[in-house]
Parts: structure tokens; sequence; C-alpha cells
């Protein structure tokens, strides 16, 4: 998710002195950039049939998510490095934390879909 990387960023301070906030930046640019050759079929649109094997859109994105990875991996890294005298302050997670997440996981994720499902089944039924 990149909203927690937008709320590290914002007030933008420009310059950005940190090596983290400039790897999440970037991973934030390049995500869009990706995204933006894929949907709009950048650059086959422009030379159709050409770039059929090589060079199309989807290529072009997973080159963008390659570098947004590294760059994550980058931020992530100065970010322990900057804060980990807060993250050894607290404690650490064990298996009863981690299985509560899971569960209260698949929970919201059963009522989302009896939602959906119940929805639509009404929209289906209406006619």
């Amino acid at each position: 998710s990149v909203i927690p990387l937008v709320i590290s960023l914002f007030p933008l301070n420009f310059p950005l002195n940190s090596s983290s906030s400039l790897c999440h930046l970037g991973q934030i640019i390049l995500f869009i950039v990706g995204a933006t050759f894929f949907a709009f079929d950048i650059p086959q649109r422009f030379w159709p049939g050409a770039l059929d094997f090589i060079g199309q859109g989807h290529h072009l994105f997973h080159l963008c998510i390659y570098f947004v990875t590294l760059l994550q991996m980058h931020g992530v890294y100065w970010d322990y490095e900057t804060h980990q005298k807060i993250i050894d302050q607290r404690s650490k997670p064990d298996l009863i934390f981690c299985a509560g997440s899971i569960i209260s996981l698949i929970l919201w994720d059963i009522v989302i879909v009896w939602y959906f499902r119940r929805r639509l089944g009404d929209k289906d039924h209406a006619h």
C-alpha cells in the first residue's frame, strides 16, 4: 500500500533530505509511470505491430515494477536505519498477534464477499 508512504512524504519539505524519502517518492513516481505505460498501451499505440513481442507497455510496466521493488527495499532499509531506536522499543509480534491478524483479515474478507454477493444477487433478481 502506498498510503503510509504518502503520509510519510507529506508535508513535502523540499529538498528531500533523507534517502528513504527519495526512495519512497521514486517508488510512487515509477509505479505511476509503469501503470500509465500499461493502461494506455504506450508505446505500442504509436507503432502498431512493431512491438508485439518486445518493448510493449506490459513489459515496461514490469520493468518499472522491478525498480519500484528495488527502491522500496532501499527505502525500508533506510527507514529501519533511521528509526531503529523506536522500532527496538516496540514489542516483537508473537504467534497470537499474527494469528489474530490473519483471522481478522479472513473474517473481514468473508464479510466483504458476503455483502457484495448479496448486493449483486439483489440486482439480478430485481428485473
